[in-house]
């Protein structure tokens, strides 16, 4: 299994990129990015494919918010546990769908 060269998002289509260049938010490394002007996902390259499926996960929340305008109103933590939470289901089922 591959990761998706594209997905979309809210109707919007996204490039997904592993990329080898460091990636970075405000300043501070991150496995994974999210260019919601350019509808880009950038992951890091070299991590275990189900890693970079939980940073896809991830991303794919910050981009809904994103879209959905609910990233204006939320604290920068509130995103992120959001995001998170997207990843955590996003893995339960893969768990779930492999023991099938």
């Amino acid at each position: 299994m591959k990761l998706p060269k594209s997905i979309v998002i809210l109707g919007r289509k996204f490039s997904v990129k592993v990329v080898k260049h460091e990636l970075t938010v405000d300043g501070k490394a991150a496995s994974g990015v999210t260019d919601t002007v350019n509808r880009i996902i950038e992951i890091e390259h070299g991590l275990p494919l189900r890693e970079q499926l939980g940073i896809l996960s991830h991303e794919i929340g910050h981009a809904t918010l994103s879209i959905n305008g609910l990233s204006e109103t939320l604290t920068d933590r509130e995103v992120e546990i959001v995001c998170q939470t997207c990843r955590s289901v996003v893995e339960d089922f893969v768990k779930a769908f492999n023991k099938r």
